[in-house]
């Protein structure tokens, strides 16, 4: 949970200075490198058995990128705290319920009162005023970008968990990770010729910051693979994005001086804290 939100704030940096498509273009096609190490912890039977999940594989990379892509364009809107509060919660009770779907993971009572002062409190934050001077002043587009791509969040996290669980964690996090940034070219390259919008040059200078920012994922995103083996993905989800959310308003604060009023604070807290209360009450 800390890899992958010190990465995703760190990146923020980079979202608002180019497009998202084209972050995340360079963003997950740096991964296919640094997230190699991963493939050292499957079997041979492993790789063997990918071409029978390849559809699943294919399935999380596109959502995936479109998710990606959203969400790096949404922070041009939104400060990170308000934007992972949105997304972060919206992805949770996503995953939940496709996860009581597909995967029999029972919600109780409890968990649904959670989930509905999840929403309630989302709600509430959207009536918020979150201007500040480095953002664009459509916050309303911001949130609506965001709560997309939380949909295509929580496919692209289901889809990964199937394979996950029925393949390698490992290769599921690789292959998902890698494929996000293969997609994310070709809808780049089809916007440039369809809306003949390019994908942003950068120099590989900048290539290699993107990089070595985006390096934690390996933790993250292998961490979250294996957890969602050995427990319901729905929990896994919520301990891993409850939490986020918190150290993201606090990197956030420290990187960009997004400092959120008391009344921010307590709302996404609020939803934090519903979202760590999903675990207790699924005990």
């Amino acid at each position: 949970m800390f890899a992958y939100t010190f990465q995703g704030t760190l990146l923020v940096h980079h979202a608002r200075k180019i497009d998202g498509l084209s972050l995340a273009v360079y963003r997950n096609l740096s991964l296919g490198i640094s997230m190699l190490p991963l493939l050292l912890f499957a079997s041979k039977a492993d790789f063997l058995a990918i071409p029978q999940f390849l559809p699943l594989i294919l399935g999380a990379g596109l959502s995936g990128a479109i998710s990606l892509s959203l969400s790096f364009t949404a922070v041009k809107f939104l400060p990170v705290g308000v934007s992972n509060a949105f997304g972060n919660s919206a992805t949770v009770i996503i995953i939940f319920f496709l996860g009581f779907i597909f995967f029999q993971e029972k919600i109780s009572l409890a968990q649904a009162i959670l989930i509905g002062i999840i929403l309630g409190s989302g709600i509430l934050l959207g009536f918020q005023k979150s201007w500040m001077p480095h953002l664009d002043t459509r916050t309303s587009l911001g949130i609506c970008l965001r709560l997309i791509a939380s949909v295509f969040t929580g496919c692209t996290f289901f889809l990964m968990s199937k394979v996950a669980r029925e393949l390698n964690p490992y290769i599921a996090a690789y292959s998902w990770e890698l494929c996000i940034g293969i997609f994310a070219l070709i809808l780049a390259l089809g916007r440039s010729v369809f809306l003949k919008q390019k994908i942003k040059k950068i120099s590989w200078k900048k290539f290699g910051k993107i990089l070595l920012i985006a390096s934690p994922t390996i933790i993250g995103s292998g961490g979250f693979a294996y957890a969602i083996t050995i427990g319901p993905v729905g929990i896994a989800s919520a301990i891993s994005v409850g939490g986020g959310m918190f150290i993201s308003m606090i990197l956030a604060d420290w990187w960009y001086n997004e400092k959120l009023d008391l009344k921010k604070w307590i709302i996404i807290l609020v939803m934090a804290g519903s979202i760590a209360g999903l675990k207790l009450a699924g005990v």
